[in-house]
């Protein structure tokens, strides 16, 4: 695996809503490029056709749903959640991807949702094998919504 002598730190976002997380990831160096379709080209008297390329998934894209789905599973939403707000935790990983510490950095305002998301990243340790073709980082920040 690559390492970066500066701290690697990916931002993923998951917004969870009914239970499902959508990432969307900050152009960074392990940012994912090529993925989705291509510009169409527009059909001509020339006889052109429309095609549309997808990109295979990338690995990047691969731990980072397989990671949301590891989450997500043990998040209990509490009866007395009002609104979307948002709770950011940053989560110190080892080399083996084990979590070894979750610190709060937002409360989403309610203790309860903040406890859950707590307890749920922790018994989601080991996160899936991080991609071999980006540098390993020391931690990740992650940040939950309960649902619009």
């Amino acid at each position: 695996m690559k390492s970066s002598p500066v701290l690697a730190l990916i931002t993923l976002t998951a917004s969870l809503l009914a239970g499902c997380t959508t990432p969307t990831i900050p152009q960074t160096p392990a940012s994912i490029e090529g993925v989705g379709t291509a510009p169409k080209q527009t059909p001509t008297d020339t006889g052109l056709k429309t095609e549309i390329i997808v990109a295979p998934e990338s690995e990047l894209t691969q731990f980072i749903t397989a990671t949301q789905l590891k989450i997500k599973r043990h998040i209990k939403i509490p009866k007395n959640m009002k609104g979307n707000p948002e709770a950011v935790f940053f989560v110190t990983l080892s080399p083996a991807m084990k979590v070894l510490k979750v610190e709060r950095k937002k409360s989403s305002g309610n203790a309860a949702y903040d406890k859950s998301v707590q307890n749920a990243i922790l018994k989601a340790s080991p996160f899936p094998p991080w991609p071999a073709s980006e540098p390993l980082p020391s931690g990740l920040m992650l940040k939950f919504r309960p649902g619009a």
